[in-house]
């Protein structure tokens, strides 16, 4: 396929909402100080207050850490969250066991390693609510940037669905899946009803579909990756159609696993751009990887429709070591012969900490590449966000 300079187009402008070049994807590493606090409380030497205090604390310099390092937008850094996916997971009572049905996290040498959260839903979903939008209000209260709260896909529960022991409860996935979706389009109206203008859906469980070994996987578990694709877009834009709040910005991060460092899935996002990128009318933003070869090359941005942002994941959150500078400006003018520069942007490849554990990188590590994110952003569009 040979590569047009202009696909679509269209101006950024058009697109309706302010298109940030400066890009977190989500999560933060947790301090050394809430780290303590977190093992205090655990050993009952803190109280829960004193623990949310530590959190507030930290929270306040996850923000500062951004702003300072220049980004255009911000998160949280997900500090009071265990997990990426708490705002659903934290709330949901209808988990049992089931060891060793969950794929293997593999390391920059794909050796496997073992699956250290063996959940699998064996009940109907039970949600006793979020704490999203008490945790927005305040971090929107404590800094000027732009605040995005991200939250698990209406599929993410995929992986937690296990034929034999979830299909008791739930025997066909698709309805697991409206199940979450009901939940998530209450949370996302009530952020977006609270203030919150942009909101990030995180669908690491779709790229299943570009690995061969994963979608062999979902076939062998009679769910078809076309389906699971045409599902998780009706969902989503079923959850957004519902938000009455103005000037909502969405994006859908798709990742292929990221924990301490480990990974799960490899493939480029052909497969996901016939349909996924095309069909998905609610989100106006993709966070793609781009970090290394497991992620394929940038042709699939030529599927790109001339309404949607792409977010070039370039900077790894893997490992410490800082990408040349030269490098990734290289990189993305790669991509914008694919896509039009003013259609695109620079973020981290996803978050430092997608559980509290964190990967394997100093502080001091994440703020360079924090910067690093900012520095790109300033030297290919020197005027900052595009506005809508």
């Amino acid at each position: 396929m040979s590569a047009s300079p202009h696909p679509g187009g269209r101006s950024a402008a058009a697109i309706g909402v302010p298109i940030f070049r400066a890009e977190v994807v989500g999560s933060l590493l947790r301090p050394p100080a809430l780290q303590r606090a977190v093992a205090e409380r655990e050993a009952g030497r803190l109280t829960e207050a004193e623990l949310a205090q530590a959190q507030a604390q930290a929270i306040r310099e996850a923000l500062a850490i951004q702003a300072a390092c220049g980004l255009q937008v911000c998160t949280d850094g997900e500090i009071r969250r265990r997990h990426f996916a708490d705002p659903l997971l934290a709330g949901l009572r209808c988990f049992g066991s089931a060891p060793g049905h969950q794929e293997p996290w593999r390391d920059a040498a794909g050796l496997a390693h073992g699956n250290a959260d063996p959940r699998a839903v064996t009940a109907r979903l039970d949600f006793s609510g979020s704490d999203a939008i008490d945790a927005f209000r305040f971090a929107a209260g404590e800094t000027a940037l732009p605040v995005k709260v991200t939250v698990p896909s209406p599929t993410y529960l995929l992986s937690r669905w296990v034929p034999g022991i979830s299909s008791r409860a739930y025997p066909d996935p698709f309805d697991l899946f409206l199940d979450t979706a009901e939940i998530l389009a209450g949370l996302v109206s009530e952020l977006a009803d609270a203030g919150c203008r942009y909101i990030q859906f995180d669908a690491p469980e779709l790229t299943a579909v570009v690995d061969p070994e994963a979608r062999a996987r979902l076939e062998g578990q009679r769910i078809a990756p076309e389906r699971l694709i045409d599902g998780a877009c009706e969902l989503i834009d079923g959850i957004v159609a519902r938000v009455s709040a103005p000037r909502v910005k969405f994006a859908v991060h798709l990742c292929r696993g990221n924990l301490r460092g480990l990974w799960r899935k490899r493939g480029g996002y052909e497969r996901l751009a016939e349909t996924f990128f095309t069909q998905l009318a609610g989100v106006d933003t993709f966070m793609l990887e781009f970090d290394d070869e497991r992620s394929g090359t940038f042709e699939c941005l030529s599927r790109l429709p001339a309404d949607k942002v792409a977010v070039l994941g370039l900077i790894t959150t893997k490992r410490g070591e800082l990408e040349p500078a030269d490098e990734l400006a290289t990189r993305v003018m790669m991509a914008a012969s694919y896509v039009p520069l003013e259609r695109l942007a620079v973020s981290t490849q996803c978050g430092f900490a997608s559980t509290a554990e964190g990967n394997p990188l100093t502080p001091e590590q994440q703020r360079q590449k924090l910067e690093l994110v900012a520095e790109l952003a300033r030297s290919l569009w020197p005027g900052g966000p595009a506005p809508a």
